[in-house]
């Protein structure tokens, strides 16, 4: 998600922006309604490129990982990613319990279906959208991997590989995030390959080609849109493609006009990433039981989505500058 300081990219910022509005998007459509249908395809469609974006970003910085040691590479890792991964999912294991008693469901776990929610973290995760977090935790193991590649002829033909595998029209199982794995590996290797040109996007590319790739990347996911029932399973994969290519351009073009979007978010698309679907959770079923419209309940769990996470990033924001909170402390919600 977010980069670290001294690294980040204004684009880099832009389109992290985007994506985790897209998501929160996806995210804020309440379940229990009849929703519009083309609506719906936007909301289930739109999050697949924005997911790829924090994954060939990721990529991008990892090249960085030998400034110092793999191990503490890896540390560094595992406090930004592992922390909040078990910590949200078992402070909302009780919140989770209560939402579905609301909602009239029956929700039980014993022990070993609590230790399986954090081995298939998107199938059965108590939080099944942190499965982000594991699945990029496990891609960073194999960095120094991938840049021992890197240096050989065949790396292009790997990555091709690793894209060609996101085309295979089944999905393999989520335990260990391997289907994850499989469909987003392409990317952040791609952002690690890409890094010095994507750093580089505007020297390399005029902002007049950049413009023209965007409206290709744009209209091809237009089209794409348009004819899915037509194209089966090869729609995710190239809805994916085009998508990131669209949001990546446009964020590279409009990255200086778009300082109040950095102004507003910058450094909390991570936080707002991991903590809005548990808060929208409880606005959906609130929404429910006093039978607001789904557009009404659309628009509540989106703003309350982004406002709850942002709020508490600002109260910690300022303990922190009062006390100094401990960094694993500021790791559980991703500051």
């Amino acid at each position: 998600m977010n980069m670290e300081k001294k690294n980040r990219l204004l684009w880099v910022e832009i389109s992290q922006i985007f994506s985790m509005l897209i998501v929160v998007f996806h995210h804020s459509i309440p379940k229990g309604y009849e929703i519009n249908k083309i609506f719906l395809l936007l909301a289930n469609s739109l999050q697949y490129p924005a997911l790829a974006v924090f994954f060939l970003t990721s990529g991008m910085f990892a090249v960085n990982y030998n400034k110092t040691s793999y191990i503490h590479y890896i540390k560094k890792r595992a406090i930004r990613l592992l922390i909040p991964f078990f910590a949200v999912n078992l402070l909302m294991l009780l919140p989770k319990y209560i939402v579905a008693r609301i909602a009239g469901e029956n929700m039980s776990m014993g022990l070993g279906s609590f230790l399986y929610s954090f081995i298939d973290p998107h199938g059965k995760g108590i939080c099944p959208h942190l499965w982000f977090l594991p699945t990029l935790f496990i891609m960073s193991l194999f960095v120094p991997t991938i840049k021992k590649i890197k240096k050989t002829s065949e790396f292009v033909f790997i990555e091709f590989a690793f894209l060609v595998v996101t085309f295979i029209p089944w999905e393999f199982t989520t335990v260990l995030c391997l289907n994850e794995l499989r469909l987003y590996t392409a990317y952040f290797v791609a952002g690690f390959y890409l890094s010095t040109l994507l750093k580089n996007i505007k020297n390399n590319f005029s902002e007049s080609k950049r413009l023209q790739i965007f409206f290709v990347s744009f209209i091809l996911s237009v089209l794409i849109l348009v004819f899915n029932f037509a194209l089966g399973n090869f729609f995710r994969p190239l809805i994916t493609i085009t998508g990131l290519v669209a949001i990546i351009m446009l964020s590279s073009i409009i990255d200086s006009k778009s300082l109040i979007l950095k102004k507003i978010f910058s450094g909390k698309t991570f936080i707002i990433y991991i903590l809005s679907l548990c808060i929208q959770n409880f606005v959906e079923v609130l929404a429910l039981k006093l039978d607001f419209s789904w557009v009404e309940a659309f628009l509540l769990m989106f703003l309350i989505g982004i406002l709850v996470p942002y709020l508490i990033y600002l109260i910690i924001a300022y303990i922190d500058e009062k006390m100094k909170l401990p960094i694993w402390l500021k790791a559980i919600v991703g500051m």
